[in-house]
């Protein structure tokens, strides 16, 4: 066999020169013709293969190696299943009869896909997915994204966590206790106008008009947040709740005055009312308490933080970023708008009269529920409850004196009645000795008047 440099071809020799076909070649390139296969390592190509590499035992199959001295293989091991390794390592393998596939770590039977890395730690992890300016990061038990984690967010099926009878979810920790174990809070409520009565100290709340009420000097208010670990914006069901009242958690500072907590209660009003936003509540009637009216007469019972109202409440359309809406909205306002089945807080940039700017590249039809308010307000139903009890206790109690006093009452009546009955007896013997002495008289004059 040569090489023929005038014609850059290949050549063997057989009663004659001949090309080598089909090979061609040109300068220090060897190819071959178009629709032709080749076969490398024992016997003629597949028809259906361009390149048939054929080999076994410690053959390596496709070496690469690059200028830095880097070197990868691709191959067919002894089972059969298609390697790509560099030095030994094994970093992408498909299983033979399955077709399984494992990454960084030898393919398992029972799993389609399996992968071996690093561990997650915010930056890094062993699967990374990433999609615009949003990353989510996997490795063995973790998962962390750069922000909120969303499930179904596009559709309204349902999702199933620890459906294992026996599998705990928690939230903040690893659970402990019960199906849900939730640890941690936002600090986002905040109470003001806070009393206490210890029974030995005297407190007038002059907001409420308790004048009439043996109280003097105002003190002990207090004001500061309490923590929230599970908000919920309807309804929670559940056969019962239990509430931590042990003693030995907490600075007892007496007994409630009932006789305040009566003219408390006396000065809450119960309205009858429904719910602005309709879509999610219905129409359906209520007959409770108005937060800020219970936080007239009872502030204990109140709390505030940040949540959106529907004082807005209107349908339009939106293009670049301008909300076709007038509404009395102020620059740096955030306002909740909807769009679909997304919703989304958005900072007001500009106005105008007949609209608002905000930044999002959402265009057509969107619901604009209303605006962010920090003053939001919560009333405390347990403490309503509680309250209830110790005004309850004093109806009780004033209920029981007022026993009291109708016994002495009836009791003196009862004796009333029996000296009265008394009385008649009397009467009556006195009246029959009358009668006696009316029937006597006349015989006792005849006598005397005989006797004369």
């Amino acid at each position: 066999m040569i090489y023929n440099s005038t014609e850059n071809k290949l050549k063997y020799y057989d009663s004659g020169w001949k090309k080598v076909s089909p090979w061609e070649s040109n300068g220090n390139k060897i190819y071959t013709l178009s629709g032709s296969s080749v076969g490398i390592g024992g016997g003629a190509p597949d028809n259906d293969a361009l390149l048939h590499l054929k080999f076994g035992g410690t053959q390596l199959g496709l070496r690469m190696t690059a200028t830095t001295g880097t070197t990868w293989y691709t191959y067919l091991d002894v089972n059969g299943d298609y390697v790509i390794k560099n030095s030994g390592t094994n970093f992408f393998s498909i299983q033979n009869n399955t077709g399984n596939v494992g990454i960084g770590v030898a393919p398992s039977s029972n799993h389609k896909l399996r992968l071996n890395g690093i561990d997650n730690n915010g930056t890094d992890a062993t699967l990374k997915i990433t999609s615009g300016n949003q990353n989510m990061l996997f490795d063995g038990n973790e998962i962390d994204t750069d922000g909120p984690l969303y499930i179904n967010n596009n559709s309204d099926n349902d999702v199933a966590f620890g459906y294992s009878s026996a599998a705990r979810v928690g939230i903040g920790l690893l659970p402990t206790k019960g199906r849900l174990h939730v640890s941690g809070s936002n600090v986002a409520y905040s109470v003001t106008g806070y009393y206490w009565y210890d029974g030995n100290m005297d407190c007038t709340n002059h907001d409420l008009g308790f004048a009439t009420l043996p109280f003097a000097d105002c003190a002990n208010e207090y004001s500061g947040n309490f923590s929230a670990s599970i908000h919920a914006d309807g309804y929670i069901v559940s056969q019962g709740t239990f509430i931590e009242s042990d003693a030995r958690i907490k600075n007892i500072q007496g007994i409630s005055n009932s006789l305040a907590d009566l003219k408390i209660v006396k000065n809450i009003e119960i309205t009858d009312y429904t719910m602005k936003d309709f879509i999610a509540n219905g129409n359906k009637s209520y007959k409770k308490v108005i937060a800020q009216q219970v936080k007239e007469v009872f502030p204990k019972a109140v709390s505030t933080s940040t949540n959106e109202i529907p004082d807005i409440y209107q349908p339009t359309t939106i293009e670049n970023g301008w909300v076709n809406l007038t509404t009395d909205l102020q620059i740096g306002e955030k306002v909740k708008l909807i769009f679909g089945k997304e919703r989304a807080l958005f900072e007001v940039l500009e106005i105008k009269v007949n609209g608002f700017k905000v930044a999002t590249e959402q265009t057509g039809e969107v619901f604009v529920y209303g605006r962010q308010v920090d003053d939001f307000h919560t009333v405390d139903y347990d403490a309503l409850s509680m309250l209830n009890i110790s005004a309850t206790q004093e109806i009780v109690k004033q209920l029981e004196t007022l026993q009291a006093k109708n016994k002495e009452q009836v009791d003196k009546i009862a004796d009333l009645e029996q000296q009265l009955d008394n009385f008649k007896a009397l009467s009556t013997r006195i009246a029959k000795v009358e009668a006696m002495l009316h029937q006597t008289a006349p015989s006792i004059r005849n006598n005397t008047a005989s006797e004369k």
